[in-house]
């Protein structure tokens, strides 16, 4: 990679001069450039060069007013100046209805930074304005006094504060020359600051960073200011990865860079194609960033980093229950506990405990899950460590309880301490900064007592969050030649060559909103970003010049559809366009081709599937259910065990709703027993007796249920008894009947070679014979008994364990609100002999291991089958053996 330092750079630096660049990363690139440099001149040790970027070099020429005397107000950090914001806005009378008014605060502090950035504080709003303009001034002088009496300096105002330092001489200390280097755009203040150094005696000069010499042609031929069309965008940055690969290939120590008007918005979208492009797929997940031949420049939230987000879950769960989700993702976490002994007892008490535990609400509180863990020894270690934390913070933190942030900023460590947080994590490089990181922005906690607040501990650990979800992290950089990165942090660097992707007249000039708190008028006079479309377009062709001007080869390209709206390129670029258009798919086409030069290896089957053990199978009829929906999905769920983690629903969810159904019905034919026993019923004495049952039924959550929760329960109640009562309506209009059997369960059914358990919803006694119901909440259809695949083999089985002399039919009783029915299906000797065929063929395949990917009605069987990752059924065309005589009419 090129990492010479620009001559006019060097001179400067030569002359002692200070070279401030728009962004960090400009800033960055530069320093590594210097050392280079000291590197092949043979030096060991160099005094490093005042290389900062503008944010840096404000601060530090603040710090030192500050240690000369010359200044004693506090520079307010972003963090400090949302606090005062905050505090302003809860004292406000006329927020008393808002449900959280410090909400907005930082849309306060955006709007004040914009009037101290574009020469606005001592603008007053135009008459009229709205009451939001109005709400904001008052808030605006309250802030301004509050920073006076505590000797207060929003960092906002620092260039403002710093250029008023100048006029007074106090700025003498500044070296003679400063070199301005990658600044597209300078706001008001930053101009009356450069023209105060100016007047002070002080020179400043802008560079512009010439571009390297060709490094290699075109890759593919393509030449240079091509554009490039996409008609996804997934083949906009798969093209682009594609060429960057090939470009490496002919210049290997090149620098690329990639731009993008929305990369934050596109990020994990690029690292996945990327990934897959430069590496094989099977390596490409485990891959670490230093080991990739790209990098972003733009960091990530802190707060999504996986060990800051486990850190500040497990503190939000010290204070309310969270889903059962994200509670799952703190039991897996290998930031806790051991995970190399007790993950597999972890995950499984996720899977079966958690899953599985009958909840009315989606949340799980801490205590909750530690009372669970106790059945669980494996869990004993992660349980002491999250007890001990609980206790800790119940110990300092509840009933209210006021500390400082100081105070927190000490608390929070030790309670994580005791969770063990990381106590037996290997951290990684990576890892390793972001907990520096995180110490970091404890530190900023503590720094928030300037005001001398005291707070709860849920307000401190709020503040955290605030202050961490705006904290960018990035990785320290491994100066990958490949640079994936926004518009604005591509100034101050140049590139052997540059892909400027997405530039659709949609997104570049980018879009933006105006400021809310400020009136149009006021932010269109002082040309604020986004109040004027004129100026934005400005700016956007300024940086397209700029971006054009840094590289001898660029690419642009768009996608022609997005959201199913066709688009067009942004009108900045065409200027740009000197060559021909390049079709995404052609140039991803040629790579692939050269690149997927290898062969494949075929392996023939070995050995044969065992059969299954000659004892009674867990599973029941969902076996043959499942068999005669799709072999392989029979195979992995009832003999590899695979199973979806099952989901959290807010109540009751469909599954419990139905057993509710079966387990009041139960009780209650064995009570009443007959027909003729219940139409002797009247209506009150049916409704007490079911009204009974369903209470009988409801224990298991009435005798833990909170208030909120037991009126939940009333109402579930309430529509049970309505629907039961529906269905015993059409109960007592049937033929007269007897209830034999109501949910006994048969242990040893046969059915071909396999031995399961089944357990029939009921069996009546009628004038003639016996008839077999099953109770179903679905739709039911008398399709579901037909071919040899059956959608529902449950009945057909049972039929097979009776009596054939006796049998008489066969029913689905369909119970739901507005589908009361019986759907009988008469059944004689022959008939069974019929279903004991088909079953029996079902079960010879299970027990010998048929497992092919075989859906019955693809894609319909599929949509709610678990196993669609494993069988990868989505890449097999089953067009061919889709049955298409399959009623749909259910």
């Amino acid at each position: 990679m090129s990492t010479s330092l620009p001559e006019a750079v060097a001179r400067a630096l030569a002359r002692q001069a200070t070279v401030v660049t728009a962004n960090q990363r400009s800033a960055r690139a530069l320093q590594i450039a210097y050392e280079q440099e000291q590197i092949r001149a043979g030096r060991t040790v160099w005094q490093p060069p005042r290389i900062l970027n503008w944010d840096a070099w404000t601060n530090g020429l603040w710090q030192q007013l500050i240690l000369r005397g010359q200044e004693d107000r506090l520079l307010l950090s972003s963090a400090q100046e949302r606090l005062v914001w905050q505090e302003i806005l809860y004292t406000d009378k006329h927020l008393h209805t808002l449900r959280q008014p410090a909400a907005l605060a930082p849309l306060a502090q955006q709007a004040w930074g914009l009037l101290a950035a574009y020469a606005g504080l001592n603008r007053p709003g135009p008459p009229g304005a709205g009451a939001d303009t109005e709400h904001f001034e008052r808030w605006a002088k309250e802030f301004v006094r509050r920073c006076s009496r505590g000797k207060w300096l929003s960092a906002a105002q620092l260039e403002l504060a710093l250029a008023h330092a100048a006029d007074a001489g106090k700025l003498s200390y500044v070296c003679a020359e400063i070199m301005l280097t990658g600044f597209d755009r300078m706001t008001p203040a930053q101009q009356l600051l450069c023209e105060s150094l100016r007047n002070a005696g002080i020179s400043y000069t802008e560079l512009v960073l010439p571009p390297p010499p060709p490094a290699a042609p075109g890759p593919l031929e393509i030449a240079s200011q091509s554009l490039v069309e996409a008609t996804t965008a997934d083949d906009e940055i798969q093209a682009s990865a594609c060429w960057a690969k090939k470009f490496l290939g002919q210049a290997p120590t090149g620098k690329i860079a990639v731009i993008l008007p929305d990369v934050a918005a596109q990020r994990y979208r690029i690292d996945r194609i990327f990934r897959q492009t430069f590496l094989p797929a099977a390596s490409a997940a485990e891959a670490t960033a230093a080991g990739l031949p790209y990098e972003f420049t733009l960091g990530t939230s802190l707060r999504n980093v996986p060990l800051v987000n486990v850190a500040m879950t497990f503190l939000q769960w010290l204070k309310t229950p969270l889903p059962l989700e994200t509670v799952s993702s703190l039991l897996l976490s290998s930031y806790f506990g051991n995970t190399a002994t007790d993950l597999p007892a972890r995950a499984l008490f996720d899977a079966y405990d958690l899953r599985n535990s009958p909840l009315l609400r989606p949340e799980l509180s801490l205590p909750w899950v530690l009372k669970r863990m106790v059945a669980v020894p494996a869990l004993a270690g992660l349980r002491k460590q999250w007890s001990a934390a609980y206790a800790l913070a119940q110990q300092h933190c509840g009933d209210g309880q006021l500390k400082t942030f100081r105070e927190w900023s000490g608390l929070i460590p030790r309670i994580l301490l005791a969770a063990g947080w990381t106590e037996f994590s290997s951290l990684s490089s990576t890892e390793y900064q972001q907990l520096e990181k995180w110490h970091e922005r404890l530190r900023a906690l503590s720094q928030l007592d300037f005001s001398g607040t005291r707070v709860t501990f849920s307000a401190a650990v709020e503040q955290l969050e605030q202050t961490v979800r705006e904290t960018l992290f990035a990785p320290q950089s491994h100066n990958a030649p490949i640079q994936i990165m926004g518009v604005l942090e591509s100034s101050g660097s140049v590139y052997d060559a540059v892909w400027f992707a997405g530039v659709t007249a949609e997104s570049w000039p980018m879009k933006g909103n105006l400021q809310p708190l400020l009136s149009w008028h006021l932010q269109h006079s002082l040309k604020m970003p986004h109040s004027d479309p004129a100026v934005d377009t400005e700016h956007a062709a300024t940086v397209t010049r700029r971006i054009c001007a840094s590289t001898p080869y660029i690419l642009f390209s768009y996608c022609k559809m997005l959201d199913e709206v066709e688009t067009e390129p942004s009108t900045l670029i065409l200027p740009f366009v000197q060559a021909s258009h390049v079709q995404a798919k052609d140039l991803i086409a040629i790579t692939e081709s050269q690149d997927n030069n290898f062969s494949l290896e075929e392996f023939e089957p070995v050995g044969t599937v065992p059969p299954v053990p000659d004892r009674v199978l867990s599973g029941g009829t969902g076996i043959l259910k499942l068999q005669s929906l799709c072999p392989f999905r029979a195979f992995a769920e009832k003999r590899l065990a695979s199973v979806g983690l099952k989901s959290m629903e807010t109540g009751l969810n469909a599954i419990e709703r139905g057993n509710l159904i079966h387990r009041v019905l139960e009780d209650f034919w064995k009570e009443v027993k007959t027909q003729e026993v219940l139409l002797r019923m009247d209506s009150p004495t049916t409704a007490d007796t079911l009204d009974q049952k369903i209470n009988h039924a409801f224990a298991q959550w009435t005798q833990t249920a909170e208030p909120w929760e037991q009126a939940y329960l009333n109402i579930r109640k309430k529509w049970l008894l309505r629907l039961l009562l529906q269905w015993l309506a059409i109960e007592k209009e049937r033929p007269t009947f007897t209830v034999l059997e109501s949910e006994e369960t048969q242990k040893d059914a046969q059915i071909g070679p396999l031995h399961i358990r089944i357990r029939p919803d009921r069996i009546d006694n009628v004038a003639d014979g016996e008839v077999i119901l099953d109770y179903k909440t679905g739709l039911c259809s008398l399709t579901a008994w037909q071919g040899q695949r059956p959608d529902e083999p449950q009945l057909l089985l049972y039929a097979t364990q009776r009596n054939p002399n006796t049998l008489r039919g066969i029913a689905f009783a369909q119970i739901r609100a507005g589908g009361m029915k019986l759907l009988e299906q008469p059944a004689d000797a022959n008939k069974v002999d019929e279903w004991r065929t088909v079953l029996e063929e079902l079960a010879v395949e299970f027990h010998q291991g048929v497992a092919d990917v075989a859906p019955k009605h693809f894609p319909k069987t599929c949509e709610h089958c678990e196993q669609q990752p494993f069988c990868r059924v989505a890449e097999i065309n089953l067009a061919s053996t889709e049955d298409t005589s399959y009623d749909n009419s259910d």
